[in-house]
Order: structure tokens, then sequence, then C-alpha cells
């Protein structure tokens, strides 16, 4: 969805799973919690503890984005032992019958903490397919599938869940139960202590889950071929001479109209046959599908003076997210908006457009707004009498959308992600409070260091410090006010044209001097380092970061990608490098900087 557009609505969308069943999920190897195989063997990015269960979702659309009517995805299930539930949902790759040898780049490495993800040990299964299914299993399941299902016309082989969580059995709350539907597919979640309400969770039950495949521009020129053959044109070229003698009634045609109906040379006009309900809607489905509709910006874009290619064509990734019995939802920073989460979609929304994620240096920004800022925190808390305190983490660093609407009759809150690329990865957060909820999370990404006490006090920062003597001047009238701060910062200005790690020799002749003055006062000074490097040969940073090769290559992988910012000519640091992040952690020691 392009901002400011209509969202889609699920029946135009991949799955279209309410009218056609597009993604049906078949279960295809049952792994143990400590099995030796799973995602890593394939997938070099994906880290942390291996799938409990792995499933092929099948494309069975008639026409797919990318033409194949062999369209398949990889879904792998995690569970861990404190009820985080991983739902990981990937191209097919690196295996016989598989179009692509590389999975999708993640960075797992990067933003999870590894060390406290611990898997689920005490995992167990019931599928509703299985034979021999014991008659406590079968009367737990049609319970459980009842919940979501009160008419009983449910077929029971088309389920599977998993009960796991904390070996304590003691602690309910700490114990899940993960349903997965197989066809269409869904998934809901529910916490051990609130088995007979409703799910605490629900991924894709409102079929918005989309996943665009990698393609070719050669593939995708098959695919207008056969859509073209499937349009019926406004002037149908295979019909007969005589169904063309009847239709103009023997009249002499002397030209066609913009719309491609007759002019007769008595000066009246052919007119249009009405179409039936059924060809009117088919002929739309059909148009809808068309790509010629949505051909721009499919394999480049162009961004004001910057150009942008695709070589694989739109790899857009989404799906629904739904909070049952909650309309308090939080989270999604940074956003000049309210706490909670105001809606942006549904009758009576608050907003118009969808809450962007994307990182942005915003020199000025609008209050009450969904733009996006600073940085972005793909994570959302749900907050309920019911259903107590839920998270959502979505685990997917490109340019995303989300949706908030209240669901009708107030019963419940939807939230729709939208991404340029990446997989689908979605982490629930089962709380049951917001101190458990918290801890599920530090577990999952990690927990900030205790920062320095100083830290904690007033900044004085503004852009720019002319010089030390504005320095001083700024520090004495601190003092003089008797107005506390502790720490005094520098922009950019203070370096030697714009390199950082140096200083301009003419406006801070005395670096160290300055600094020691303020700290004599218990005042610490800050200066700003941004990770874009001027490219200058004669620049020390940048001769290193250049022949040890540390910077982000262009398109090709082979030379430096050579970009634009406050210095002029710019590189940046590949900081998915681990080799990198300890070369600029070397950088700001005494006997460098």
């Amino acid at each position: 969805r392009v901002p400011g557009t209509a969202p889609p609505e699920p029946q135009n969308n991949i799955p279209k799973v309410e009218k056609e069943t597009l993604f049906k999920s078949f279960k295809s190897r049952i792994l143990g919690s400590n099995s030796e195989t799973g995602d890593s063997e394939g997938d070099p990015y994906v880290k942390g503890p291996e799938p409990t269960f792995t499933a092929t979702l099948v494309n069975v659309a008639e026409s797919t984005s990318t033409g194949d009517k062999d369209e398949s995805l990889a879904l792998s299930i995690h569970l861990h032992k404190d009820g985080v539930a991983r739902v990981r949902i990937t191209e097919e790759y690196g295996k016989p019958g598989t179009k692509y040898q590389k999975a999708r780049w993640t960075s797992d490495e990067l933003v999870l903490n590894l060390e406290e993800m611990v898997p689920a040990t005490n995992v167990r299964m019931v599928d509703g397919a299985d034979p021999g299914l014991a008659e406590d299993d079968q009367a737990n399941l049609s319970t459980i599938v009842e919940k979501i299902d009160s008419t009983g016309n449910f077929a029971q082989d088309n389920f599977v869940f998993f009960q796991y969580g904390d070996d304590d059995s003691s602690n309910q709350s700490a114990s899940c139960l993960l349903l997965v539907q197989l066809e269409p597919f869904s998934i809901y979640l529910w916490r051990g202590d609130n088995t007979h309400g409703p799910p605490i969770v629900t991924i894709n039950t409102e079929n918005l889950m989309h996943f665009e495949i990698r393609r070719t521009k050669e593939e995708q020129q098959q695919q207008e071929e056969h859509i073209a053959k499937t349009l019926p044109d406004d002037v149908d070229k295979e019909d007969t001479l005589d169904e063309n003698s009847d239709r103009h009634g023997g009249k002499e045609i002397v030209g066609y109209w913009e719309d491609g109906l007759a002019i007769y040379a008595d000066g009246s006009r052919e007119e249009r046959p009405e179409e039936d309900t059924d060809d009117a809607e088919h002929r739309r489905l059909l148009e809808e599908q068309a790509p010629e509709l949505d051909k721009e910006g499919m394999w480049e874009e162009d961004f004001q003076t910057h150009h942008d290619s695709k070589p694989f064509g739109p790899m857009s990734v989404g799906a629904d997210v739904i909070f049952p019995q909650s309309n308090h939802l939080f989270g999604l920073p940074e956003h000049a908006s309210s706490t909670q989460l105001k809606t942006t979609h549904g009758e009576g929304a608050d907003y118009t457009e969808p809450y962007r994620l994307y990182n942005l240096d915003v020199f000025e920004y609008e209050l009450d707004e969904t733009m996006a800022l600073y940085g972005e925190v793909p994570f959302i808390i749900s907050q309920s009498k019911v259903t107590g305190s839920v998270g959502v983490f979505y685990f997917n660093p490109t340019e995303s959308f989300v949706d908030v609407e209240i669901m009708p009759d107030n019963n419940g809150s939807k939230t729709h992600w939208m991404s340029e690329s990446g997989v689908m990865d979605i982490f629930i957060l089962p709380g049951p409070d917001p101190k458990s909820l918290y801890g599920q999370y530090a577990k999952l990404t990690g927990r900030m260091p205790l920062p320095p006490m100083f830290s904690l006090g007033y900044h004085q920062c503004r852009w720019n410090y002319r010089d030390e003597k504005d320095v001083y001047d700024v520090h004495s009238n601190f003092e003089e006010l008797d107005y506390p701060y502790d720490v005094l910062w520098l922009d950019i200005e203070h370096t030697d044209g714009k390199r950082y790690f140096t200083w301009d020799s003419n406006a801070f002749p005395n670096p160290k001097q300055m600094q020691e003055k303020l700290s004599s006062q218990g005042r610490n000074m800050v200066t700003i380092v941004d990770p874009h490097i001027m490219r200058d040969n004669a620049y020390y940073v940048h001769k290193e970061a250049t022949a040890k090769s540390l910077y982000i290559k262009d398109k090709t992988g082979k030379a430096d990608y050579d970009g634009w910012c406050w210095p002029g000519s710019s590189s940046y640091l590949d900081f998915t490098n681990e080799q990198v992040r300890s070369w600029w952690a070397d950088q700001f020691s005494y006997d460098k900087y």
C-alpha cells in the first residue's frame, strides 16, 4: 500500500484465503527441540532455538505474482521456554527443485539476544490428522477449536496445537497453547491460565498475509502474457464475422471513439452492451491483477536525483496481527503521537495514514502525526482486562507501514503490517503482566547497559558552538546562574572539515585542556561522531577503512558505495560486519582520539 491510498481489501491480497484459499499449509516434518537439523541448515542468517514445527505454505491461486504455479513458502515455528512463540516465513531455497540458493538477509545476529533465547523442552504436540489420536486429545482439540469456530462444522484434521512453556507445571501463566490452522493458514495463541477465553493473539485470521517472491524480468513478461490471454477485450478480437455483423446491425462504420465503440455513418454511435453481474465481477478481478496497472517502480525507482534498481522485483511481505478483546495498544516509537496508539483505518479513524517505520534525520516534524522520525521499534503491546499484557515484536528492519483499527463491536484491535522487503518473522510475547512481558522482551533483544550517572542529568546542546571561547562563555553563564547541568555537546562543526575523530585546530586549539577544565567543575563533554566518512585519501579514517574494505558496497558488490552527506562525498561503514564494529569501537580509544 502506498501512503495516501486505501488499504488493500482481503480478497485482493495474496493470499486470498477468504474466497479462494490461496495459501494452504501442509506439515512437511516435525522437529524436536533437540534436533540437529532445521532452518539453520539452509539459512545462514537465522539464529536462536531450532524450530519445533516446520511446514510448507503452498500457493494455490490461479494467477500468482510470479506466474509460477508451484509458488511456495517455508514456515517454521520456534517455541521458547519463557512462552515466546516465533513464527517465521521465508522463501524456499537451497533444496532440489527450489529456484533460489541463497536466503534473504536478516539481522538476527545484530538484534537478537541469542544467549537467553532458550528453547522450550517440554513441548507436546497434538495433530488432528493423527489416526491414533487419543480420545482426551480429540476432546481437547475440539474444545480449543470451538473457541474460534462455534459452529462445530470444522475438520479436526485441519488443526495442530502445541502445549509448551516453563517446565514448572504449577505456573499456569507461564505455559502456552499455540494452535495452527492449516487451511486457510492462521495461528492462535492462548496462555495456560486463559485457555477458556479468547486467544490473546492471532496471525492471518483476516487473510491479509502476502509475500512477494523474488522474480526476474523474464518471468514477469511470461506472467503478463498469461494474464493478457485471460483478460477480455472491450472489442473481442475472437468474435466471428457474423457476431460482428449482428453487433452493428448492418450499419456502416466510419470510425471508433476512444472507448473503442463504433461511430456509424448515420451519425449514431454504438452502445456498450450491458454486462451481467458475474461477468463484471470477473473483469474487475482480472483487471486488478493485471501487471500493467502496477508496472511503475516495479524494477527501478527514482527518488529525486537518486536511482534505485530492484533486480528481483517487488519483495514486499506483510500480515495481520489481531489482539482480541483489547482496545488499548501501545508501542511503535518514535512517532509524535500519543502513548496509546491511535487508529489509522476504519470508521472514525484518528489518522488517514498508517504509522511509518523508517529511520530519518528530521529537522522539523509535525505533531500528532504518523510520520517517521529518528528511529523505529516494531513492537506493540496490548493491555486488556481479559487477555492481560501481550506483545508482538515484528522482526523486520525494512521500511514498513502499520495500520491500527478497532474491530467491530469493540471486540479487539487489528494491526496490519506491510514491509518493503525482508521475511515475515513475528515473535509473540505472552506476558501475562507488564513485568513478565518486559522480561521476555529483554531476553529476546537484550538489556540496555547501565548508563553512566552523569548521563542522567541535563545535557546542554545546540548547533553549533563556534569555538572554545563560545564553550567557555556558555559554561560560565551556567556557573554564574547556578544552573545545574552535566554535559555540554559539540556538533559536527568542531571537526576539521567534518572529518570525524578530528578537531578544527583554529576553533578548538586545546581540546584536552578544554575538557579538563569542564571536568574539574563536574561537567562532561560529548562530541558528535557520525557514521558517514568523508572520501578523502588524506583522511586517516577513510584511508584505513578503504584499505580494510570496511564500507558498504554498491549494487555490484565490488566498489565502495559513494553517497552524499554533510562532508560531501561520503562512504558508509558496514556495521553488519563484526570486524567493522570492532574497528569502529577502536577509533574511540584515547590513543587515537
